[in-house]
């Protein structure tokens, strides 16, 4: 069942956008976006701001279906809604699994944090949370944002986070690390051609 589906999820997600400012477009943002990207989750999580600062925001986390030549593949990603939202963009990371490592390229920095000018210029009047997901799966589709790590090496669990997230141990369903990426091999072999 997709999140949206669900009345409760509903009415927690109107408890969580009631925090913000502009909680109608919140909510009906988040609304939009988790229906219309069924394995995205919401969570309200702390995030740590570069300054250091600690915010309990909205988060949308799961994975998003990417083509890449001829094959759909589930990206993970977490989008952020700051305390100002929708006046301040979202911030967008790519949360590689235990089996994956980033691809930094001009969109995703080597912490995952995507720098994209949908996000960089940024206006509340026209710009969304459904279309910064679909700007994303375009990004994605011509440069992917992970691939699958080498068999030999290790994951590294001292890699400093761009984000303070507190662990979320229960991602509802969505596989056995939490991510449904059963073919990211696949998009391995294809991002070394």
């Amino acid at each position: 069942m997709a999140a949206m589906d669900n009345p409760q999820v509903r009415q927690w997600l109107q408890q969580a956008a009631a925090r913000y400012r502009q909680a109608e477009r919140v909510y009906n943002d988040a609304v939009m976006t988790l229906a219309a990207f069924p394995n995205l989750l919401p969570k309200l999580d702390q995030f740590t701001h570069v300054d250091g600062k600690v915010s309990q925001i909205l988060c949308l986390y799961g994975t998003i279906p990417v083509g890449y030549k001829g094959s759909t593949y589930n990206i993970p990603i977490e989008l952020w809604l700051p305390e100002m939202y929708p006046v301040v963009a979202p911030y967008a990371f790519v949360k590689p699994t235990a089996t994956m490592l980033i691809n930094p390229s001009k969109d995703v920095d080597a912490n995952g944090k995507v720098f994209h000018a949908y996000l960089h210029y940024w206006d509340y009047r026209s710009s969304n949370l459904v279309n910064t997901v679909g700007i994303l799966q375009q990004a994605f589709a011509v440069d992917p944002p992970v691939y699958a790590r080498p068999h030999n090496q290790p994951a590294a669990h001292d890699r400093p986070p761009t984000t303070a997230i507190r662990a979320d141990p229960c991602l509802h369903g969505l596989g056995g690390d939490g991510y449904a990426a059963a073919t990211v091999g696949q998009l391995a072999a294809l991002v070394a051609d």
